[in-house]
């Protein structure tokens, strides 16, 4: 017949995504599942019996974080909080909670911790963000872009009219063939920030 430690214990070490740590009042590991070994880089034979206190200090861990858990939890129960780790050369994100194990009459026994990477959900959330930003930014190109060309066209519109009233050899005409020039680079520009607004399509050579 199974017993409740042993089940308890295979569902724990069935967790694919949640670190899990159990810790005794003394902060000392008593528990430590696979997960954790992943997350935090030390196997479990490694950890267990030694205090989170030792750890913090081993890692060269901010210990002000897991200081504060502890008291919060002391007062409302449990604690969430999100913190760097570097493993080999890269930036980890971890989020954790910290939860009383009571005992009686509300002793506090132990403590656990449940962690888990969100490295990719950060960096999603970062991506999404900068999209959010170009999406703006290209609607706002638009609407410039749009009001500009009304403009350009209401000018060459008047060039055109006023090339037609003089002569080529006269020097106004020259002058006006110029100002057409650089309003038709001008009409190039905002066609270039409609791609970008993603009115128009690239031209890819």
């Amino acid at each position: 017949m199974l017993s409740e430690k042993t089940v308890l214990e295979n569902i724990l070490r069935s967790s694919t995504s949640m670190a899990i740590v159990a810790m005794d009042h003394d902060f000392r590991i008593v528990y430590y599942n696979p997960v954790a070994e992943k997350i935090f880089g030390y196997r479990a034979d490694k950890v267990i019996g030694r205090t989170a206190m030792d750890m913090h200090l081993e890692r060269k861990a901010n210990s002000s974080l897991f200081e504060k858990a502890v008291e919060t939890v002391r007062h409302n129960g449990s604690y969430k909080y999100t913190f760097e780790q570097k493993r080999e050369g890269e930036i980890r994100f971890i989020e954790a909670t910290v939860s009383g194990i009571w005992e009686g009459n509300n002793n506090l026994a132990g403590f656990v911790l449940m962690a888990r990477d969100i490295t990719e959900h950060k960096r999603l959330e970062e991506e999404l963000l900068k999209a959010q930003k170009l999406e703006s930014i290209g609607v706002l190109a638009g609407g410039i872009a749009h009001d500009f060309n009304n403009l350009l066209t209401g000018i060459l519109n008047c060039i055109t009219l006023s090339k037609s009233s003089v002569k080529p050899e006269d020097k106004v005409f020259e002058s006006l063939t110029m100002a057409e020039k650089a309003s038709r680079l001008a009409k190039d520009l905002t066609h270039q920030l409609f791609t970008f607004a993603k009115i128009g399509e690239p031209v890819k050579k």
